[in-house]
């Protein structure tokens, strides 16, 4: 995996590469270093289009990641991270990632 943040930490992708099958049932999580941990980010997985995990349902259906997104906090994103869905081996996951005002407390 591997990431880049804009320098304001309001935007950015992280892309992972599945270069092999998953041992285990489930894969790996994937953490988001460099958020703003202050911030919510809007979470979306932007490529491939019409992407499908090989597990149903997967984090990307649940979370409607190829939709709307899904809105989560950058201290759970950069400490807890994503389970990642099962996918193929040489697959190409790209996520995006933009900050949206935090609620009001």
């Amino acid at each position: 995996a591997v990431g880049v943040v804009a320098a304001d930490r309001g935007e950015a992708f992280y892309s992972v590469a599945v270069l092999q099958g998953h041992a285990a049932t489930l894969p790996d999580r994937i953490y988001f270093p460099g958020l703003d941990a202050q911030k919510n980010y809007r979470l979306r997985l932007v490529w491939p289009a019409a992407w499908r995990s090989k597990s149903s349902s997967s984090v990307v259906e649940a979370l409607d990641l190829m939709g709307a997104g899904y809105r989560v906090a950058g201290e759970a994103l950069r400490y807890v991270g994503l389970q990642l869905p099962l996918a193929e081996p040489q697959t190409v996951l790209l996520f995006h990632l933009r900050a949206e005002a935090v609620d009001p407390a």
